[in-house]
């Protein structure tokens, strides 16, 4: 395999890997354990049902939940067909955190994430 870890959440029989309550603004992060040089993230929406809540979505990165840097924003209905939105992270340096805001009141789930890591850093 081209990484060396793969990583991430992974969907249950309910058909998302987490759910919130209804909120304004609802935010999950991923902690990757330690500074990790993660090449490519795979976010997938649920597809059984309730994948028009799942945008607008803004993904940040971070060595610690304070510190984040915004990489990337899914702004539009996405992944009915079970197809993933990627991000090609491989040039952004070394992160721990992963995080992501549902930007709107609203219940916030997905399918699953995958996290592909090139190599490590601990």
């Amino acid at each position: 395999s081209k990484y060396s870890k793969i990583f991430g959440l992974s969907k249950t029989s309910f058909g998302y890997c987490f759910h919130t309550e209804r909120e304004l603004n609802p935010t999950i992060y991923i902690d990757c354990g330690y500074a990790a040089l993660i090449s490519r993230i795979e976010i997938y929406n649920r597809f059984d049902s309730h994948f028009e809540r799942s945008f607008p979505i803004e993904i940040s990165i971070g060595m610690s939940k304070p510190e984040q840097k915004q990489i990337s924003v899914i702004d539009k209905s996405w992944g009915q067909n079970g197809e993933p939105f990627v991000m090609n992270t491989e040039n952004l340096g070394p992160f721990r955190y992963i995080k992501m805001v549902l930007k709107k009141e609203e219940f916030f789930h997905l399918g699953s994430i995958k996290i592909f890591e090139n190599s490590f850093l601990n």
